[in-house]
């Protein structure tokens, strides 16, 4: 966990990441399933879908869905393929760099972030959600009531981990 950064506004930069290099059976005690979100549209949409329906599970308030969020992740999980980095602060770059790029701080202002890899089924939607809520401090970001918005990215990412991988990056923010 990375300490407070000050700047325009305050961040809580909750460093996070998960190697989903082996199948991770624990969520923690919370039931994950994509039941609910077969429907919905592309894999970003569901797995936005599947974190609110574990958050409604745990009694807590659904996250809305940001674009500058989503535009965030976009661009960290690009700089972590280009640079072949699996971090959240890739290629040298601080980790609020690309939430800054986007305009999402405003005023006071939090964010977190939560990065999984994974092959075949280790890098579906579910199983990726599972294996956050597996390890204390992902879950932490996941299930924080403190958080209010979110956005995620997803990309193939076969020429850093290989045959069939897949990077994740989901962002938390609460701007106040």
């Amino acid at each position: 966990m990375r300490s407070p950064l000050l700047g325009s506004g305050v961040v809580t930069a909750v460093l996070l990441a998960a190697l989903l290099l082996v199948r991770t059976a624990d969520a923690g005690g919370l039931s994950v399933s994509g039941a609910g979100c077969e429907r919905v549209g592309g894999q970003v949409e569901k797995i936005l879908c599947v974190v609110n329906t574990v958050r409604a599970n745990a009694g807590l308030q659904p996250l809305r869905r940001v674009r500058a969020l989503d535009v965030a992740e976009h661009l960290k999980v690009r700089e972590i393929l280009n640079c072949d980095d699996f971090s959240h602060t890739p290629c040298g770059s601080s980790f609020e760099a690309p939430f800054l790029r986007t305009g999402y701080p405003k005023g006071r202002w939090r964010i977190g972030e939560n990065l999984a890899w994974g092959t075949g089924e280790r890098g579906g939607v579910v199983d990726v959600v599972r294996a956050w809520l597996g390890s204390p401090k992902h879950r932490d970001n996941l299930l924080s009531p403190a958080w209010r918005d979110f956005g995620a990215s997803v990309a193939p990412a076969e020429g850093t981990f290989g045959q069939g991988a897949v990077l994740w990056g989901m962002a938390f923010g609460k701007r106040s």
